[in-house]
């Protein structure tokens, strides 16, 4: 990026280029965030393994659709953090953490009542929806619920960590 930016903006050369400290900081945050995202990453993608090598290629489908139905409900707290990150790092917002509760509060039961008819119709709509096939998605689904609920809050508080420069609680 910053070689492109020299390119666009050839004038910015002697006076844009960040002394070493400040490259160094940047270096460092930037390693920081990257062995988060690697181990969030395994995190998140370690069960297909686990279930690719010990299930059969059925249970591997039915897993597969419901972790993508979990991941689904994921996509608005994540574009809400991905939102507050730049708002929170660049110290506009003093009193973040006070607002942090209530967003939490209603992002969880936001998914919550999205999990709820789920539970309640689950085993009949999915194999409808999906197919007969995926009769065995609707445990799966019951089984990842309190993960996805837990995951709902990590997406705002680990943007409120990262602009804070707290990356290591994350």
């Amino acid at each position: 990026l910053m070689i492109t930016f020299f390119i666009w903006y050839p004038e910015k050369k002697e006076s844009g280029f960040p002394s070493a400290s400040m490259l160094k900081q940047a270096i460092r945050y930037s390693l920081s965030a990257l062995m988060a995202n690697i181990i969030y990453f395994l995190v998140n993608r370690m069960d297909y393994w686990f279930v690719k090598h010990y299930c059969s290629a059925l249970d591997l489908g039915n897993y597969i659709q419901a972790s993508k139905l979990t991941q689904m409900l994921l996509i608005v707290p994540s574009i809400l953090g991905a939102t507050l990150f730049p708002l929170i790092a660049s110290g506009q917002r003093k009193n973040a953490i006070i607002k942090m509760a209530p967003l939490v509060r209603v992002l969880f039961w936001i998914n919550a009542g999205i999990c709820i008819p789920l539970i309640l119709i689950g085993y009949w709509a999915f194999p409808f929806v999906f197919g007969s096939s995926f009769s065995g998605m609707y445990s799966l689904f019951l089984i990842l619920i309190p993960g996805l609920l837990c995951m709902t809050a990590n997406f705002p508080l680990t943007s409120w960590n990262s602009g804070k420069d707290k990356i290591k609680r994350d």
